[in-house]
This record gives structure tokens, C-alpha cells and sequence, in this order.
């Protein structure tokens, strides 16, 4: 779902935003890839916050504001040009990949924190 929907964060900023069709950062490649790899880290940290903690689901929100900030910011320098081996983005860029990262983070969240959790029963009455 997120996939889909950075693919079509990508396409809309091609055509209305104005974004050049030719750039590495929005490439097909790096954007599905990029999808993928924050979907199969966030399943992998639910599963480990799963097996570890009392509170997994309101763990998951916290690091995935981390996250997404986090990912912001590096767009936010490859717009300043401060990414080393990255070309300066413009400022449509930058919005569609904040765009894509907030996308993506609301997917994993919205998906990842309705599974409904087994109850661990502990002897007693």
C-alpha cells in the first residue's frame, strides 16, 4: 500500500509540481526500495518490541515520529546540498519525498498497530 502510494506521490509530483521525470532520488528503483526497506524495518522492530515490551504498539508511533523526522531531515539536506554524493534537490522535491516518507509512516503505523495482539494468560483463577 505504501508502495502504491509513493509511486503515486512520484507521479504527481512529476506532473503538477513540475519535478523533473529524470532524477536519481524519485527513480522507480530507489523509491520502491526505499518503501520496502522502512516496511520491513518496521515489522521487524514490532516484532522485537512485541517480544520485549509491556507497551509495543505505542513504542512502534514513538519511533516512527523518530523516523519520520529523521527521514525529513535528510531530505530536508539534500535540498541544502549537505548530503555528500547526493545532487541538491529542489524544492518540489524535497516536498514530494517528505510527502512520501509522511505517507509511508502513516502506513506502517495505520496496518502495523491494528494486528490484534494474543493474550498471554497467566495461571491463576
Amino acid at each position: 500500500m505504501a508502495a502504491a502510494a509513493n509511486v503515486g506521490i512520484r507521479q504527481a509530483a512529476e506532473r503538477w509540481l513540475g519535478v523533473a521525470a529524470g532524477q536519481q532520488v524519485l527513480s522507480l528503483t530507489v523509491v520502491l526500495a526505499a518503501t520496502g526497506g522502512a516496511v520491513l524495518l518496521a515489522c521487524l522492530a514490532l516484532a522485537l518490541l512485541g517480544q520485549t515490551q509491556a507497551r509495543p504498539f505505542t513504542i512502534l508511533r514513538r519511533l516512527t515520529v523518530v523516523a519520520f523526522l529523521l527521514a525529513s531531515a535528510a531530505a530536508l539536506l539534500a535540498y541544502l546540498g549537505w548530503l555528500p554524493g547526493v545532487p541538491t534537490v529542489s524544492y518540489e522535491t524535497m516536498l514530494a519525498l517528505v510527502g512520501m516518507n509522511a505517507v509511508t509512516a502513516v502506513c506502517c503505523v495505520a496496518f502495523l498497530t491494528t494486528i490484534p495482539r494474543a493474550v498471554r494468560r497467566v495461571g491463576g483463577f
